[in-house]
């Protein structure tokens, strides 16, 4: 049986309209674990959380995309970014993705519809208005030791949602579909990604060998 951590990641990766970076990938997961506490008081996958320089972030959601990897089950493209460093894409392998739960589903694609038209500085922001980032800021400002501190994502209860499944349901269905597209226009938004970066990954491999 996968583990809840697994599910999540494979079910961005399968219906998010683009390829989602590691970075994005992070944070949509914990925009994700946010709106799960605010609707039930408590995380579904159980992940840990720190705050680094970027934002909120889990080695463990690392871990499941390259057990996704191995298993073939999404696949991951390294190519080198501007910042002399490397910039790891998902994409998923086949149209299927994981069977959820009704009302993990739900607010999954309520999150998944919050977020499917922003770019990278558009998710970072959204991520770093939840209140367990904004908890750690102001008890990390005394300190002086923010960065790496653990979330403490019970600091969602305060602001819990009293809207009933239903509700979060409705909203889950108004997902913007001028931003998600069709299939076809989805494949060839991967075609042309995997053209645009064929230099790029053709000089990655060449550093490599």
């Amino acid at each position: 049986m996968a583990l809840p951590i697994d599910s999540v990641v494979a079910y961005i990766v399968g219906r998010f309209p683009r390829p989602v970076t590691r970075t994005e990938l992070v944070k949509l997961v914990f925009l994700f674990e946010c709106n799960f506490y605010r609707s039930y008081g408590r995380t579904f996958t159980g992940v840990s959380w720190r705050r680094y320089h970027y934002g909120p972030y889990s080695r463990e959601v690392v871990d499941a995309a390259q057990r996704l990897r191995d298993n073939r089950a999404i696949e991951i493209v390294e190519l080198p970014n501007q910042y002399l460093g490397s910039t790891f894409y998902h994409f998923p392998v086949g149209d299927e993705v994981p069977e959820l739960d009704p009302a993990v589903r739900a607010v999954m694609d309520w999150t998944l519809a919050q977020t499917e038209c922003l770019d990278l500085e558009g998710i970072k922001r959204l991520a770093y208005t939840m209140p367990p980032m904004e908890r750690l800021s102001e008890e990390g400002a005394c300190r002086g030791d923010e960065v790496g501190g653990m979330l403490d994502m019970s600091a969602m209860r305060a602001k819990r949602a009293k809207k009933p499944l239903a509700a979060i349901r409705r909203a889950s269905a108004r997902v913007n579909r001028e931003c998600r597209g069709t299939k076809q226009e989805y494949a060839s938004v991967i075609l042309s990604e995997y053209a645009t970066l064929a230099g790029a990954r053709k000089k990655a491999n060449e550093w490599l060998q």
